[in-house]
């Protein structure tokens, strides 16, 4: 027999696997891809310095990169997202106290993630060269989504 609390429970449950799948997929996409097979597609190990964590593996050609972010981004990333935010902000809406831990949960691991991505981004726009000034990111209309920023205030 299902009660109130189990249904809750259930619910909560899916929220914090829908989480983990959309942080999980988000950081995967946030890392170099490199090929780890006997096929290499005749490339050979790059070597871009001993600083460098990606010298001496062969990275994923960057037209197969781009192809395997969009599909990343559009089957599962967006639509993870979409139901993310609905089913936490059913959560919060209901307002009950039993679900404090959940919320609080799947709030850290999201802004952990946009952390963890925005460093990134910083990082990269500094490799690339950008001024380092307020506002520095490789990505910028994808950190303004995050953070709500208006595009005039770029620098």
């Amino acid at each position: 027999m299902l009660t109130c609390s189990s249904i809750q429970s259930k619910r909560e449950r899916l929220l914090l696997r829908c989480v983990f799948r959309l942080w999980c997929a988000s950081r995967m996409e946030s890392r170099s891809d490199r090929i780890c097979s006997n096929e290499t597609l005749g490339m050979k190990p790059g070597n871009y310095g001993p600083a460098c964590p990606n010298s001496g593996i062969i990275l994923v050609p960057p037209v197969l990169s781009a192809q395997m972010e969009i599909i990343m981004t559009s089957t599962i990333l967006q639509p993870m997202r979409k139901e993310v935010l609905k089913q936490l902000k059913h959560l919060i809406q209901k307002n009950q106290r039993s679900s404090w831990f959940t919320i609080y949960l799947c709030m850290f691991i999201l802004l952990h993630s946009c952390a963890l991505l925005s460093a990134g981004d910083e990082k990269k726009a500094r490799k690339q060269g950008f001024e380092v000034q307020s506002v520095c990111f490789y990505n910028f209309d994808l950190v303004a989504k995050m953070c709500r920023i208006d595009s005039s205030d770029r620098h």
